[in-house]
């Protein structure tokens, strides 16, 4: 496998708008993302957890919360998905945090406004959203696109406001390499692409080749 390669999703693919109604297996020695590179510099350190944090370090953060520990917690997805050389987007760990302090809510209200990010990333956020027991309800300010979408996916109820769109793509790569790892890539490419078209067509109800011809 190449050293390095970059998924990345942009916003350069078809837009979708109307929605009726996991990535698994080792991958060692890659690096895939979408919109942007991915792992702190050394220079870098990882956000210290809520509870250390000060009312005006709260700022700083990728993701707004509000009602933890109650019975309706609310998450704003105003970001990126996942880390770069510059900045912390939204990350798994962060979510997995907040939902494992707020395991009795009875509905979580999720707020988007994401550009994508991260496959990998957006994956596990969905799964652990997935994986709550509450009722999750999403609300779409303006848009949801590459992995974002499949966020998004993760709720039980999805309104999308007027004006705001959802953006559904294929993955694509940068790969480095000789010829086996480049086909090599080439294959990753389509199972993502495949599990991708997995995950909207469960939510959707549209047909698994549909969703392909969208993306």
């Amino acid at each position: 496998m190449p050293d390095h390669v970059r998924l990345r999703q942009t916003q350069t693919a078809k837009l979708e708008v109307t929605l009726p109604n996991g990535f698994s297996g080792e991958v060692p020695e890659i690096d895939l993302m979408s919109d942007l590179d991915t792992g702190p510099t050394p220079t870098q350190a990882e956000p210290p957890p809520r509870s250390a944090m000060s009312r005006g370090d709260m700022t700083s953060l990728s993701m707004a919360v509000r009602g933890e520990g109650t019975d309706t917690l609310e998450l704003d997805v105003y970001d990126v998905v996942g880390s770069s050389w510059q900045s912390v987007g939204l990350t798994a760990k962060d979510v997995r945090r907040t939902l494992r302090s707020s395991a009795n809510a009875k509905t979580i209200k999720l707020r988007v406004n994401s550009r994508g990010g991260d496959v990998f990333e957006g994956i596990a956020i969905y799964n652990l959203l997935r994986d709550h027991s509450a009722n999750v309800v999403a609300d779409v300010d303006a848009l949801a696109a590459s992995i974002a979408s499949v966020i998004l996916m993760a709720a039980d109820e999805i309104r999308i406001a007027p004006g705001a769109m959802v953006m559904i793509h294929n993955p694509w790569a940068l790969s480095l390499g000789e010829a086996d790892d480049l086909r090599s890539t080439a294959d990753l490419l389509d199972k993502v692409r495949g599990q991708m078209a997995d995950i909207y067509a469960a939510r959707t109800g549209l047909a698994h080749e549909r969703l392909l011809e969208m993306m």
